[in-house]
């Protein structure tokens, strides 16, 4: 009997050093977004438990906050803040469920092989695509994280399918991918195979994850919500600031309008919020910054002065 009771408390250890699958209360995600026409944060957020069709539901809302470029010589400004919905999840087992159109279906299963598949929506999002939407497992494995071992599965929405999303899924965190369209934390309509329409998609990257019992995941070691943080129009901005040309691909020339002086910063951004250059000081009344291995893409310019930004700017390396 004593031997059965060692068993069975051996089995119980080896299996739940990490059963945990999915968030805690108070979870909260951070992603940055760029499109063609602006960029910014996905912030998720756990709001509370609610009871559906017997089961207690994890509700989780999300607001998408944009910020654009509001002007020659004005630098970047939040352009607004949007809903990204609510969703609703339980678990069972290895399988997160969530919440589609009034049914419930399978959003993630650790326990997956590659080549499982599994309904995800049957609602026809796009009349062209195919339905039901289905994912694919094409990859599963696992990461160390703060010394711990996770499971991973990689997915994408199977041919056709009108509804999905796309990337590696660290279970007890979420999808941790990006920059893509659509590695976002729960399934948002997606661009079929017959879906000509042009959509300006959101390419989506994981920045942070906290909880109440996870102290916060930031393999970036980026500030989470950069964008709020550093990203605003001041009383003193700069007038009439002309960055020429732009796009560039060699260097590019920065015409302050007036001369400054005093202690003044040029730093440039990645659309992460990475710190890719950065001034000594700068003086006089314009300055050229030479392409030294950017790479082609979009970079944010800020010019801070005696430790206060007076201007933001868009910079684009062909």
């Amino acid at each position: 009997m004593k031997n059965s009771i060692l068993i069975f408390s051996l089995l119980f250890v080896l299996n739940s050093g990490n059963a945990q699958v999915w968030v805690d209360d108070g979870a909260v995600w951070h992603y940055d977004y760029w499109n063609v026409a602006e960029e910014g944060y996905y912030e998720i957020k756990h709001i509370g438990d609610t009871l559906i069709e017997g089961e207690l539901c994890k509700a989780f809302e999300g607001t998408r906050f944009s910020y654009g470029m509001v002007g020659p010589g004005e630098g970047y400004a939040l352009f607004g803040e949007s809903d990204l919905g609510t969703n609703y999840t339980y678990v069972s087992g290895d399988t997160v469920f969530y919440r589609n159109n009034d049914e419930f279906f399978v959003m993630l299963n650790f326990g997956a092989e590659v080549g499982d598949t599994w309904t995800i929506s049957t609602f026809p999002y796009w009349e062209v695509c195919a339905e039901p939407s289905q994912l694919e497992v094409t990859e599963t494995g696992s990461i160390l994280i703060d010394g711990s071992e996770y499971r991973t599965i990689t997915v994408q929405p199977t041919s056709n399918s009108p509804f999905g999303f796309v990337g590696t899924f660290v279970e007890r965190f979420g999808n941790i991918s990006g920059f893509d369209p659509f590695s976002t934390p729960f399934p948002t309509p997606f661009q079929c195979e017959d879906l000509d329409a042009i959509v300006d998609w959101d390419n989506v990257k994981f920045k942070c994850f906290e909880d109440n019992s996870f102290d916060r995941y930031n393999p970036s070691g980026e500030t989470c919500d950069w964008w709020k943080v550093n990203v605003g129009i001041s009383e003193d901005v700069i007038d009439n600031l002309l960055v020429y040309p732009n796009p560039f691909s060699d260097f590019t020339t920065i015409r302050f309008g007036e001369e400054l002086t005093g202690k003044n910063e040029l730093i440039v951004r990645d659309i992460q919020g990475k710190k890719v250059f950065q001034t000594e000081n700068i003086v006089g009344n314009e300055y050229v910054l030479m392409n030294n291995g950017l790479d082609a893409g979009i970079y944010l310019l800020s010019i801070v002065q005696e430790d206060k930004l007076i201007y933001n700017t868009k910079l684009i390396v062909e």
